[in-house]
């Protein structure tokens, strides 16, 4: 029953919304497919040179918002959480995240992203749950 409990939490504070200690990002390594490739542009080279920028920018982006939260009263990153609320899950992230494709992949994804980026002596003030799943679940 207190999974269910938490899971139903976390589906409220979702609905919520955003604000100055609750961010929502899609991804943190594979874009969207609705912002993945745009109809009208058919150079391949370019295309390809687009979606790797893509890609940093969501690591930025994820990096960034952690950042910030260290540097103010914290927060609450929810990565598979569209702006508008729907949950994308992080199916896609595994499929590029490493050698396992799974989700310690994409942890010491993040791991290495916020070690890098941040500092190494930072990592252990970030704490990290695997929510997604249950709750694109519970949603469905």
């Amino acid at each position: 029953m207190l999974e269910k409990e938490k899971n139903l939490a976390l589906y409220e504070l979702i609905k919520s919304g955003e604000s100055d200690t609750l961010e929502f990002k899609a991804s943190m390594l594979e874009p969207t497919p609705s912002v993945r490739t745009k109809p009208n542009e058919t150079n391949n080279e370019n295309l390809e040179r687009q979606f790797k920028g893509m890609k940093e920018t969501l690591k930025n982006e994820v990096v960034t918002t952690i950042s910030a939260f260290m540097n103010s009263a914290g927060g609450i990153l929810l990565v598979g959480v569209q702006d508008d609320g729907s949950v994308y899950g992080l199916e896609n992230d595994f499929k590029v995240a490493g050698r396992s494709k799974d989700w310690d992949a994409w942890l010491q994804q993040l791991a290495s992203l916020i070690k890098e980026k941040i500092g190494t002596e930072f990592f252990s003030y970030v704490k990290v749950e695997r929510l997604g799943m249950i709750i694109r679940q519970l949603l469905r």
